[in-house]
């Protein structure tokens, strides 16, 4: 189902944490402090009120921006977030972190990590794991004991390889 603001197609998932469903719009830069942008499509975001609420109304600090503006950021194609899962009698946790380990801009790196951290998301993923990567979290307890850990990893990497083609495609 497409969801429409203005005649404009939204996606009804929030585009801060991509975990929620966006139920608010969010003023990329706030209405009190450029009210002639307050009702601006292009300074609206479909967003979570979770996400909204810890933004606030912030969006610099000083002259750095907070937050990524997915309307004119341009996302790395590269990675730079992480997942460490450790499987420990049988239950599956992941800890996810950011690293700059395959050189995206620095300063565009600073935001992704601001953006990270403002908004809570490590610790937001972290408690839907479950729901997040609940597709590997099956794959991982029904393959533990039957398949190698090598093993286990080549079919992983094949999957997400698989998974970035079909969304280029």
């Amino acid at each position: 189902m497409v969801h429409f603001f203005l005649g404009i197609p939204v996606s009804p998932v929030c585009q801060y944490c991509t975990i929620n469903s966006a139920n608010t719009l969010d003023h990329i830069v706030p209405k009190n402090e450029f009210s002639e942008f307050a009702v601006n499509p292009k300074n609206l975001l479909p967003a979570c009120s979770e996400c909204n609420g810890y933004k606030l109304d912030r969006f610099k600090n000083n002259n750095d921006r907070l937050f990524l503006n997915l309307y004119t950021d341009a996302l790395p194609s590269i990675q730079y977030l992480f997942v460490d899962i450790q499987i420990t009698n049988g239950v599956v946790e992941a800890d996810y972190k950011l690293s700059n380990i395959n050189n995206i801009n620095v300063q565009l790196f600073s935001i992704i990590d601001s953006h990270y951290d403002k908004l809570h998301l490590f610790r937001r993923f972290k408690s839907k794991t479950n729901t997040i990567i609940s597709e590997m979290t099956n794959a991982i307890t029904s393959a533990v004991g039957v398949i190698s850990r090598d093993a286990f990893i080549q079919i992983t990497l094949d999957k997400i390889n698989k998974d970035k083609l079909d969304i280029l495609i």
